[in-house]
Formats: C-alpha cells, structure tokens, sequence
C-alpha cells in the first residue's frame, strides 16, 4: 500500500527531475503530467470549463519567449487556455 506522503514525495521528485510536470489549477488543486521529452514544461494547457480537464498542447507553438528584466530567471513558461472540449462540446 502507497501512503499519502509517500505518493506526494515521488510526484514531487519526478517533478524535479523533470520527468513530470504540474500545473496549478484555478481551484488551487496540483495536476500532473507525464514528460516524456525531460525538457521542462514549456508548452500550453487547455482546460476545460466544463469538466475541468487538463489536457497538455504539446506541439503548439507558444508565444515569443519573454524576455526578463536584470536579476531574474526563467524557469517555465506556463500557458492556460480555458474553453470547451471536444468530449463536453459534444454533450
């Protein structure tokens, strides 16, 4: 049996090691996301308004990378885009 906080430290060093990522949702609940390519996570969300899916856009192509000011650095781009999906678009 896996506890809780056995479960939270693996998620948490699978994250570190950049073999998952995780987005913070507008209800403040932590989702995950396997990350096959252990480039970070710069690439878009969707998620849906209705069901409250994430779902990752891997292969679309984000903005122009900002550019940051003098004393910070980047570490992720985090892109949301909140809609329908196709699954509820069709309910």
């Amino acid at each position: 049996m896996l506890d809780a906080v056995t479960l939270y430290r693996l998620l948490d060093w699978l994250t570190a090691n950049n073999l998952m990522h995780r987005v913070a949702g507008v209800d403040q609940v932590w989702r995950f996301g396997a990350n096959p390519s252990r480039h970070g996570h710069d690439h878009a969300h969707f998620k849906c308004t209705h069901c409250n899916g994430v779902t990752c856009f891997n292969d679309m192509p984000l903005p122009r990378r900002p550019k940051m000011p003098a004393g910070f650095t980047k570490q992720d781009v985090d892109v949301l885009i909140k809609g329908i999906c196709p699954h509820c678009a069709g309910n």
